[in-house]
């Protein structure tokens, strides 16, 4: 074995003839260009919305160097696409331009300040302005935490009982609650929830079944975050054997009166548990119905019942609590990084409001593409 040293010592010591070969003809090798960075830019997009993976996809990219305007990608720029959830980066970028960080949404409870022994005159009526934040993503997981502190209110003026009923106020979000090109397929899902001025828990709620200790044993359902949201009609669900593949529920619903109702059916094994999210069918509903709750809690009772679908006049009401929501700075992340769909048409809507006085879906998109204009 030669060590390196000796090694080197060897070479070292050869004479410098030895090292030498005659020259040999060789043909001159192909210079190949060089590729300018746009170039090579171009062929590796080429090469990635290429890949086979994507013979059934479209791609339409757009790469604009912002200084100088030139164009340093383009792939089917031209055609028209549905832009999906990056659309929010544009809802929720012009929404902080054109409302600050420091936005935030109320909600205010209006009603008559009389109240003789504990009971208060007249309707409880709320006006919303589409607060996306009572929810348990912004209440530590308790959505009806804001809603108790509404009760609280009350109960600290003495109310005891509401002589009227709880009803809603002024219309802020006057046209569809729900998204433009939604399908109708998803709408018993909470990503495809209805949005409107008062929005409970994001537009969703979680129903779980519990199976019973055996075999043909009733089950028992549960209603998450407020125990009477959404209204369940027929329960059709068995509890089953261990053996069983799996457990299962199917939810569907149906429209009767001034609420929809969820019905289930379907197996649970013994001993087991399935928890689905289901949509809100009627945001309102569901938000003045999970406030009743709070109140029941409260010790208050609201003699009138419930009623979804009434708009009162709020001319010479007084107002009697005022429920503020966490800044906006607070709300985007919430938004954005979970993608949640419900704030985003939220915010759109709430544009047109602020800067239009229209709570529409068409007055938010001018004023964001005025916003896209001036950028």
């Amino acid at each position: 074995m030669i060590r390196p040293a000796t090694l080197s010592a060897l070479l070292l010591a050869l004479p410098l003839g030895a090292c030498q070969r005659a020259p040999e003809s060789r043909p001159a090798p192909s210079r190949t260009p060089l590729l300018t960075p746009r170039a090579t830019f171009t062929a590796l997009a080429d090469s990635l919305t290429g890949d086979p993976m994507f013979r059934s996809a479209h791609w339409g990219v757009l790469v604009v160097d912002a200084e100088r305007g030139d164009t340093l990608y383009s792939r089917n720029a031209g055609k028209l696409f549905m832009p999906a959830s990056n659309q929010k980066l544009l809802t929720g970028a012009t929404a902080l331009a054109q409302l600050g960080p420091d936005f935030r949404f109320t909600t205010r409870l209006l009603g008559d300040t009389v109240v003789r022994d504990g009971r208060m005159s007249g309707d409880l009526v709320v006006v919303g302005t589409g607060d996306p934040t009572v929810s348990d993503t912004l209440n530590g997981g308790d959505a009806m935490r804001p809603l108790r502190a509404l009760a609280d209110s009350l109960a600290a003026r003495g109310v005891r009982s509401i002589a009227g009923r709880l009803v809603r106020g002024g219309d802020h979000f006057p046209d569809s609650t729900l998204g433009f090109g939604w399908s109708w397929d998803d709408l018993d899902y909470g990503y495809s929830a209805p949005v409107d001025e008062l929005m409970f828990n994001e537009g969703f709620a979680r129903i779980t079944v519990f199976g019973g200790a055996r075999p043909g044993e009733a089950v028992r359902v549960r209603t998450t975050p407020a125990a009477t949201v959404p209204r369940l009609g027929a329960v059709e669900v068995v509890t089953v054997p261990c053996c069983e593949l799996r457990s299962r529920i199917e939810w569907y619903g149906h429209v009767r009166g001034p609420r929809p109702t969820v019905a289930l059916r379907g197996s649970v094994r013994a001993g087991d548990s399935v928890t689905v999210n289901v949509a809100l069918r009627h945001p309102a509903a569901a938000w003045l119905d999970a406030f009743e709750e709070a109140l029941s809690t409260r010790g208050i009772a609201v003699l009138g019942g419930v009623e979804p679908d009434a708009m009162v006049d709020t001319v010479g009401l007084a107002l009697l609590a005022t429920l503020v929501s966490p800044p906006l700075r607070e709300i985007l992340p919430v938004f954005e990084k979970p993608s949640q769909n419900q704030i985003g048409e939220i915010l759109l809507k709430t544009l047109g409001h602020e800067r239009t006085g229209s709570g529409t879906a068409d007055s938010g998109r001018a004023v964001i593409e005025r916003q896209l204009l001036s950028w």
